[in-house]
């Protein structure tokens, strides 16, 4: 279990006490209506069994088996969650331990999957649907209750918040929202309904067809890093406005200036390198990179930092019949970056010659000669205490004899060294076709995107060996 999940799961056995015990009732407003509204909607439908998903102290499934025998099951993170619940000793209800986008339960178990005032803990929104598609029957219902944040930071403790938000989206936007993300996750939408203020329900119907993942390559600029400068750049300026002493007001102003100019340039940034924006560097870039990669039949290739895994993706749909690796530390930089995001972008391009492992640039776990192409993109830049030049040395170390490579990154003299000198080392080492692109100059940004995104220098080594 990851320390987000440890922490949440933490959090919630605290506030377990605090909610129904026996006949007491202290459960949420929002609870309440949530779980009153989807008792409603069921009320005149046929069906069996249900699987109730952050049942919490199952109040929705005592309050549901009062008017219906019925097989139920409820499954929370929370193990004094489940213990509360199981206190109700509920006629034909068994409660387990579980998380949300893992359901322990077999295919098609269920005719109805519920989820009432959870959803916005879940820090996998996404893949808990197709959860609960896949354990719904053919025809299923899922119904979602949830309360639309606008904030939320504003209500949910900021600590748990900053852990789960480092791995997607941990709160919910309005009903709209919902119910589009329900139709990209494999079900048919046909009730979307506001209750009461901020509360709605979304309920959806199981289509036949699987659903594929939502193809998600992370930005390159970490949202919490934005967030967390502009954060910062208000209370500087706060505390600047209290303090009477002129000097402090001076460091403390000088200082809110320099974080929200920061932060302004982090959300500027992530906007042209964003793959839902208008301008969409990151994926002109991948293309870009992509289409110097050529694999034989049957042949391998690497991509050195692969991060989200866009450019081992589009590697690998360049090249249908060969296989593609991706490899990356996922370091605490960019902790939303993962292995089993690479997995899930991969199946929803419908993309299988890939896999994905743990790796270090500096220190490849591959022999000599594995490969038959090499890549990587913006990675070496960032890795510091390491003589770039070297770095591109054990990159093509693993590289076959007349396999092909294309880097890409910000090759500054500055960073890299001479790198005309090194290309002529690489030609005089039997290299052929060696050359260096500027792509600062047209090809992928123009040179005053280059400049304000601090992005001069940027350029494709390519060649074969």
């Amino acid at each position: 279990m990851k320390d987000y999940e440890k922490l949440s799961m933490r959090h919630f056995d605290r506030q377990a006490k605090d909610y129904d015990r026996k006949d007491t009732v202290l459960y949420s407003r929002e609870g309440k209506i949530s779980c009153r509204d989807i008792a409603e909607q069921l009320r005149e439908k046929e069906w069996n069994s249900l699987l109730d998903v952050g049942c919490g102290t199952g109040w929705l499934i005592d309050l549901l088996a009062k008017e219906r025998e019925a097989s139920y099951t409820g499954l929370d993170l929370s193990t004094e969650m489940i213990n509360e619940a199981k206190k109700k000793e509920i006629k034909g209800a068994s409660f387990v331990q579980g998380k949300a986008d893992a359901l322990p339960f077999e295919d098609a178990s269920f005719d109805i999957v519920t989820c009432s005032q959870s959803f916005h803990h879940y820090p996998s929104q996404a893949k808990s649907m197709r959860e609960a598609w896949r354990v719904l029957k053919e025809d299923g219902l899922y119904i979602l209750s949830d309360t639309g944040i606008g904030n939320p930071g504003a209500w949910l403790d900021n600590h748990i918040f900053f852990k789960l938000s480092t791995t997607g989206d941990c709160y919910t936007q309005d009903k709209e929202h919902i119910a589009k993300m329900m139709q990209e996750n494999g079900f048919d939408v046909i009730d979307c309904r506001q209750i009461s203020g901020m509360i709605y329900t979304v309920t959806g119907r199981k289509k036949k067809e699987k659903p594929l993942p939502a193809v998600n390559y992370k930005n390159w600029v970490p949202k919490e890093m934005t967030y967390g400068l502009l954060a910062g750049s208000g209370v500087l300026c706060t505390a600047a406005l209290l303090t009477k002493n002129k000097a402090v007001k001076t460091v403390l102003g000088a200082g809110a200036l320099a974080a929200g100019a920061a932060g302004s340039w982090c959300a500027y940034a992530a906007s042209q390198f964003s793959y839902d924006g208008k301008r969409k560097m990151a994926a002109q870039i991948i293309e870009g990179t992509a289409s110097y990669i050529t694999l034989p039949e049957g042949g391998k290739g690497l991509d050195v930092g692969c991060g989200s895994g866009a450019l081992t993706i589009a590697c690998a749909k360049k090249n249908p019949n060969a296989q593609m690796i991706g490899i990356d530390r996922w370091g605490i930089e960019y902790s939303s970056f993962s292995k089993r995001l690479c997995e899930e972008n991969a199946e929803g391009e419908g993309v299988s010659n890939v896999s994905f492992a743990q790796g270090d640039a500096c220190h490849l776990d591959f022999a000599d000669e594995t490969f038959d192409a090499v890549t990587s993109n913006y990675v070496y830049h960032n890795i510091s205490g390491m003589n770039k030049q070297r770095l591109l040395r054990e990159t093509l170390r693993v590289l076959k004899k007349g396999g092909t490579f294309a880097i890409h990154d910000i090759m500054s003299r500055e960073r890299y060294g001479d790198m005309q000198k090194f290309i002529q080392e690489l030609k005089e080492e039997g290299y052929e076709d060696v050359r260096l692109i500027p792509t600062d100059r047209g090809m992928f940004m123009n040179r005053k995107e280059a400049v304000t995104m601090m992005l001069t220098g940027s350029a494709l080594l390519v060649g074969r060996k």
